[in-house]
């Protein structure tokens, strides 16, 4: 199957699309490439070396936080340390560090680095970059080797000349790491190995295999070896791979009833292999085993006691003085071939690159004597390199592309209906999935468990039956399952999906999805962040397609390679730059709201951009109300007003035309009973829709708007609390005698039109098409459109009377000073004939949110589909939403125009489509753009006379800054170019 690529991803693919990595092949002769160089000054110098200096030449200083010995400047001074491997120190104090450790050396040092894909994970204050397992599961040759070929450069940047970047052990369930694995499979992990090692080497940076482990030995008595068990090593030490770090495990397994020196032996017995065997111990009892088992460098945080060892091992007679000078002098090859051939004091050479020697301006720690003048362009390369914000995109994109469905059988994601659906979420963690949980409520209510892992890595078994009538979602976070330890979770969930069909994502070790039943559906994720969270929950509910690959073998269903896509059915969450937009261009949005709320045109307004199907821009600016007690949220509902005319009356208007209820070109007196004189019985629907019947703007109800209202507890219209006819509610304290509501159709029904065929804005022409759709379906219209349209959509927040679902606190208010209700309006329609007829009509009542209200909109670009339903098909659309019908607009829609002022960009074309609504609303949809913008305001609160949204121009403004944001952004992937220094 054909991979969907988006068009961001395509672009960084085309950026890189340079040369290959060269291809490597079987080395001959000696291999190891420091071992090639015939340099009788090391073997000079080694013989003149006092002892500590040979030890010192051994010890390499490890620190993984930016706190280190006090006298580390003063022990590299004095010759006792051969490296430093410093992580958590921001790039511009590692620099500086290491520049003066370079100074204070008389022999050029390892500087060394545990980071595989990007030395962005080395240093504080950068992006936190994709680990080695996350990268490979992105099936992108191209990236990945442009991305190693960044690595080498940052090395050469920062001067580090000791990579332990290739990965030689294969990856089971107990050694993963997400930091430190590379594929699964041998072939895969044996090229990308030999890509690192060319790659590194070629430009002088020793290569290191992280890590070597394996059974060296068949029997103790023999030193017979297996070749076949090592089809990633073999080939790494033929072609000169520099060193091996080794692993723990071989001093439990193999190497302790041994001679010592055992391991030097064993390498260039079997291999001819004579290269740094490097050891990282994590005690000082494992570090005595090293330096017995013959390790030629150690990786230390306690340098002093591990010299110690050495030292006593020494005196011992462990340690020989000829094994003693050999690793040394291996030790000096390995840095003079890093440094060009050259064992001159560091600081009075250049490197083999032509480049100056790093300097600094200041002490960075009392220990650190202040080094001669730093060339500041250098660093403010660095600097810029290393900050680049493209880092942060790239990550991203690596992070989101990496997230794999890896089991699928039954299609269970995405999932299609969300109605009805009771969604659980079991979260097995130390904490709740907040990303995850955000956008799974954008598609669907949920109820969410969290079932803490306790300290040693205990799960909680479910209880299955509290959970077998739900649909539950499973997140498993950082454990490594045991058969054993973990049998009663293992088997409790495997027994939920026996009853309900579970979905399974699981952050950090794969191979915990080999315990699960094979239909199960999984996810994996490497790394559990912010952005895989929320692709895991977008492609449980079709936002996105999933696009990453299983890079190891976990089980015979889970094979090397496998991946599966779902579908996209839904809008994806995703971001401007995603779709060609600069972030910075929409900033102008936030910009335009906050100068609209300084100038008191509205309390504060919701604002969402979609492009391509992608949600890229959702905010909520201000507050509710001008007392900024609460902030608006995405998830507020607004008034819509007379958006209401086509995100529900339009709507069903589509749906039931498609059934041949109703035709434009019908007159209206066939479809309502209506009396011989009335005047609208001639009108046709198509002229309702278009706003050019010549009816009056609002509707008869002049009567009934008496300021009076309040004034006695029950009139003939109106009383203040709910009692016999009163049933209308139009505030919390006034209630309507609903026997007025048959007067009131019955006076839109006698109304005149006036100039009929001219264009004339009227909320009657929709009440009559109201009662028309509702007489030919048999449902009113709330009803109609709730069945047909929002729970199908998946909409929980688009309703007409809100107050029966949606609680107060989350209904934007609209007005709250005089007129003729005299009470704040809070989820009840600030339409007056809509409050009174009940709070549904044709003309306003509908409450909704931009995200939801997107939705409707993306649905109609899209075709009429969404979800993996169909709910109108592409002919009604453009038939409604074309000015193909004696004026400017469609039916329905309103349409740009360039002979009256709109709400919409002057960029929007005349293909795009939408309205506007009284208390401050707008959404426009463009379909040569695929473009969705929503605006929702409360600028009626506290009184509808404010006009300075339409004054300032507000709604069309921010549509124009969408259009200017179009292919504004241009991706590129930072480049460390060293001739930028020169001169």
């Amino acid at each position: 199957m054909k991979c969907f690529v988006p068009p961001l991803f395509a672009a960084l693919l085309f950026l890189v699309g340079c040369r290959p990595i060269a291809p490597w092949t079987v080395g001959e002769g000696e291999a190891v490439p420091f071992l090639r160089l015939q340099m009788q000054s090391v073997d000079s110098l080694v013989l003149e070396m006092s002892l500590e200096e040979k030890l010192g030449q051994l010890v390499v200083f490890r620190s993984d936080s930016a706190v280190w010995a006090a006298g580390l400047w003063e022990e590299v001074a004095g010759g006792h340390l051969g490296g430093v491997m410093l992580q958590g120190l921001s790039l511009e104090d590692y620099v500086r560090v290491t520049d003066s450790l370079r100074l204070a050396s008389e022999l050029p040092l390892f500087f060394g680095t545990p980071a595989r894909t990007s030395l962005l994970e080395q240093f504080s204050g950068l992006t936190s970059f994709p680990q080695a397992a996350t990268l490979v599961s992105v099936d992108s040759t191209r990236l990945r080797e442009h991305l190693l070929r960044q690595y080498v450069r940052q090395c050469q940047g920062m001067g580090i000349n000791l990579s332990f970047a290739p990965v030689v052990a294969p990856v089971d369930a107990e050694n993963f790491r997400p930091e430190g694995s590379f594929e699964g499979q041998d072939s895969a992990r044996l090229n990308t190995a030999m890509q690192y090692l060319f790659a590194l080497q070629t430009e002088g940076v020793l290569a290191i295999g992280d890590a070597f482990r394996g059974p060296l030995l068949l029997e103790p008595d023999t030193c017979g070896l297996v070749d076949s068990l090592f089809p990633v090593l073999t080939p790494l030490l033929s072609n000169g791979l520099s060193g091996l770090l080794l692993d723990p495990v071989l001093l439990k397994d193999s190497l302790k009833r041994y001679p010592q020196g055992i391991l030097p032996h064993l390498f260039q017995l079997h291999w001819n292999y004579r290269g740094l065997l490097i050891a990282q111990p994590e005690s000082l009892s494992e570090a005595e085993d090293w330096i017995y088992a013959g390790a030629d460098l150690f990786l230390t945080e306690r340098p002093e006691e591990v010299r110690r060892l050495l030292r006593e091992a020494y005196r011992k007679g462990w340690l020989s003085k000829t094994a003693l000078n050999e690793k040394v002098r291996k030790v000096l090859l390995a840095k003079s071939w890093a440094e060009g051939g050259n064992l001159l004091p560091y600081k009075f050479k250049k490197r083999r690159d032509g480049l100056p020697v790093l300097q600094v301006s200041r002490r960075v720690h009392r220990s650190f004597p202040p080094p001669s003048a730093m060339r500041a362009p250098y660093l403010q390369i660095l600097h810029d390199y290393f900050h680049d914000p493209a880092w942060g995109l790239i990550a991203r994109v690596i992070y989101e592309r990496s997230v794999i469905l890896a089991n699928n059988p039954t299609g269970a994601v995405p999932f299609l209906m969300l109605r009805g659906k009771d969604f659980h979420l079991l979260q097995f963690s130390k904490s709740h999935f907040q990303p995850f949980k955000r956008t799974v409520a954008k598609f669907a209510t949920f109820t969410s468990y969290l079932f803490p892992v306790k300290e040693g890595g205990e799960l909680e078994a479910l209880q299955v039956n509290n959970f077998k009538w739900t649909t539950p979602i499973v997140l498993l976070d950082g454990v490594t399952l045991d058969a054993r330890k973990h049998a009663a979770f293992i088997e409790s969930v495997n027994k939920l999906h026996l009853k309900t069909p579970v979905v399974l994502v699981n952050f950090g070790n794969p191979f915990n999805l080999a315990h699960f039943d094979p239909t199960m559906t999984l996810i994996q994720c490497f790394e559990r962040n912010e952005h895989t969270e929320r692709v895991a929950a977008q492609i449980i509910f079709g936002g996105r397609r999933a696009v990453g690959r299983l890079p190891l073998t976990v089980g015979p269903t889970l094979q090397f390679g496998k991946r599966e896509s779902g579908d996209k059915l839904r809008l994806e969450f995703a971001y401007p730059e995603d779709v060609g937009m600069a972030s910075e261009r929409l900033a102008s949005l936030e910009a335009i709201a906050a100068s609209a709320m300084a100038a008191r045109a509205m309390p504060g307004c919701q604002v969402v951009v979609a492009k391509d199907g992608k949600v890229v821009y959702s905010r909520g600016f201000g507050y509710l109300t001008y007392a900024e007690e609460r902030p608006v949220k995405t998830t507020d509902v607004y008034d819509l007003a007379s958006v209401t005319k086509v995100a529900a009356t339009t709507l069903a208007a589509m749906r039931l035309f498609e059934e041949g209820k109703w035709h434009p070109d019908d007159r209206l007196e066939a479809h309502l009973p209506l009396t011989e004189n009335a005047a609208v019985g001639m009108l046709t629907l198509r002229e309702l829709m278009t706003h050019s019947s010549g009816l009056q703007s609002f509707m008869p109800i002049g009567r009934y708007l008496s300021r009076s209202a309040f004034r006695a507890d029950c009139q003939r219209f109106y009383c203040t609390h709910e009692q016999g006819p009163f049933t209308v509610p139009l505030s919390d304290r006034l209630f309507f005698n609903a026997r007025f509501q048959d007067s009131i159709k019955h006076d839109a029904l006698q109304v005149r039109p006036r100039r009929r065929g001219f264009y004339r804005y009227s909320d009657v022409n929709f009440f009559l098409l109201q009662w028309v759709l509702e007489g030919e379906s048999g449902k009113p219209l709330d009803e109609l459109t709730e069945q047909e349209f929002y729970l199908p959509l998946g909409l929980r927040r688009t309703l007409f009377r809100p107050l029966r679902k949606i609680h107060r606190s989350e209904i934007a208010p609209t007005q709250a000073e005089g007129g003729w209700r005299g009470d704040l309006l809070q989820g009840y329609v600030h339409d007056e004939a809509a409050a009174l007829m009940g709070g549904v009509a044709g003309n306003a009542g509908l409450f909704s949110t931009a995200e939801e209200l997107t939705v409707l909109f993306q649905m109609l670009l899209d075709g009429g589909t969404y979800g993996g339903r169909r709910f109108l098909e592409p002919e009604t659309i453009e038939l409604f939403t074309s000015a193909v019908h004696g004026n400017h607009r469609g039916l329905g829609f309103d349409k740009p125009s360039r002979y009256r002022a709109v709400s919409a960009a002057p960029s929007a074309p005349l293909q795009s489509f939408g309205h506007t609504g009284f208390t401050g609303t707008c959404v426009w949809a463009d379909p040569t753009e695929n473009l969705v913008f929503v605006f929702l305001s409360n600028r009626v609160f506290p009184n509808a006379r404010n006009r300075k949204l339409f004054e300032l121009g507000v709604r069309r403004r921010m549509h124009q800054v969408v259009y200017e944001a179009l292919e504004t952004f241009q991706p590129h992937i930072p480049e460390l170019d060293f001739h930028q220094r020169r001169g």
